[in-house]
């Protein structure tokens, strides 16, 4: 992985692969820009980016016959590391290879644990049924764990949400008591009507009906636990406040909704 690191605390940056130490020799006349970061006190080692899934699925298939179908699958996973990928979910930072995580040694902090997309169980299922009446009915249930909450701090050079008061996955919402956000499900259902205008045309009227339980939990929660006050000094812990909304939801499911529609094929 590529990322922009820093020696001077941003005054300059540098573009480098996060990794290995390479000495005098294999790594040029002073050695690569690891082994210069591990070996000045005054900066201290970045380490590898780590990104570690793992994963056992299970899936069953029903191919179409008998005028039905059905394709389930169940994931059990985990999903560790320090380095997401080229977007940041923790704070919303999209500038692949140049985010702040690898900018300097002092941002890696606690960043080691849960990823963002980390979810140990995810279940789905499709199904589709054609009645003699050529009515076609379907129906989709999935399933899937929370994703991890975290602790956002600020940092002394960066700012608001840069930093982690604990590590990566392990807060607890003070609001749930869980380190997850909830658990989320759906169910969706469709029908359609085929009519039969030739040998290769076909008009079909659609009814969709979408979040048919009408779940509405949260998909993000406020993980922004410390924000700085803008003054002069605003490293210092004292000079820095609690968010109110620290454990509320930010984002969540769409409410139930229909959609009716007409396709025409030729």
């Amino acid at each position: 992985m590529i990322e922009d690191g820093s020696f001077d605390d941003g005054e300059h940056y540098f573009l480098f692969n996060p990794g290995e130490p390479l000495a005098p020799g294999p790594g040029g006349p002073t050695g690569n820009t690891e082994f210069k970061a591990c070996n000045d006190p005054a900066i201290g080692c970045f380490g590898r980016a780590r990104r570690y899934y793992r994963a056992l699925e299970f899936t069953a298939t029903k191919r179409f016959s008998n005028n039905w179908q059905l394709i389930t699958s169940y994931v059990f996973s985990s999903l560790i590391g320090n380095y997401e990928g080229l977007f940041r979910n923790d704070n919303g930072q999209a500038d692949p290879n140049i985010t702040s995580l690898f900018d300097l040694p002092s941002l890696l902090g606690n960043t080691y644990g849960r990823l963002p997309n980390d979810r140990p169980h995810q279940f789905k299922l499709n199904g589709s049924y054609q009645t003699p009446w050529r009515l076609v009915l379907s129906g989709n249930f999935y399933a899937q764990s929370g994703i991890p909450f975290n602790e956002l701090i600020p940092h002394p050079v960066y700012g608001d949400n840069e930093g982690f008061g604990v590590p990566r996955g392990t807060a607890i919402n003070p609001l749930t008591g869980s380190t997850r956000t909830p658990t989320t499900f759906q169910l969706d259902m469709g029908a359609y009507f085929p009519i039969k205008m030739g040998e290769k045309r076909e008009f079909r009227l659609m009814f969709d009906w979408f979040n048919v339980t009408n779940t509405q939990r949260a998909i993000r929660q406020d993980e922004t636990f410390k924000i700085n006050s803008g003054l002069p000094g605003a490293a210092n812990p004292a000079l820095q406040f609690s968010n109110s909304g620290y454990g509320y939801g930010t984002v969540f499911q769409f409410p139930s909704n229909f959609r009716l529609g007409a396709k025409f094929s030729f």
